[in-house]
């Protein structure tokens, strides 16, 4: 079995000045920022918004007023909290350059599908330097090193990525090596470079 990363254009996502970029949402300062995000983010099951929505529950009241968490990809809403913490919901977000901001704003994507293959948003967070929260479901493992670029949750269950959440508020990430290993593994010509040698084996 032979493992070829997908690629992704490293000019559109990469990291910008996190202090600028929370300045442009209009996010809070001094708040460690979580971002959740994906189409129908929070009406689809499979995203695991449901096992988020209670990890977050949980947490001691001196955690959640360390965070704040920014939503993508569901309705525009307009309460500003969710169990004690402060919430940005921003909609419907389909430009790289928009997703690219709130990459760069944040401290950690989460990712809590459940059921998934390789999701784009954790390639793109990667791309940006920000570590990634995840299950350890589909194609999860194969872009994520737990404590390396991000957070791996032990099971498919809501305490599991409360422990990560928790980790991650005492936690301290490189972003740009990061997004340095990310540009080393997915790009383009080196990919492509794969593809050229795996068809080589086969043809000899």
């Amino acid at each position: 079995i032979k493992v070829i990363q997908n690629t992704i254009d490293h000019n559109r996502y990469f990291p910008l000045e996190k202090e600028k970029s929370i300045e442009i949402l209009n996010l809070k300062k001094g708040k460690i920022t979580f971002s959740f995000g994906a189409v129908l983010s929070e009406d689809d099951p499979r995203k695991g918004f449901h096992y988020l929505k209670k990890a977050i529950k949980n947490l001691s009241n001196d955690d959640k007023s360390k965070i704040q968490l920014v939503v993508f990809g569901s309705k525009r809403k307009e309460e500003n909290t969710l169990y004690g913490i402060d919430v940005r919901y921003l909609g419907s977000v389909k430009e790289d350059d928009d997703l690219r901001l709130i990459y760069n704003a944040s401290d950690y994507f989460i990712a809590p599908s459940v059921q998934d293959n390789l999701p784009n948003t954790v390639v793109e967070s990667l791309a940006c330097g920000t570590p990634v929260i995840a299950f350890k479901i589909g194609g999860m493992t194969d872009l994520i090193t737990n404590g390396r670029n991000g957070l791996l949750a032990k099971n498919v269950d809501d305490r599991s990525l409360q422990l990560c959440l928790e980790k991650a508020i005492e936690s301290k990430f490189c972003r740009f090596k990061i997004h340095n290993e990310s540009r080393e593994k997915r790009d383009l010509n080196k990919i492509a470079q794969q593809y050229i040698e795996l068809y080589k084996e086969i043809s000899d």
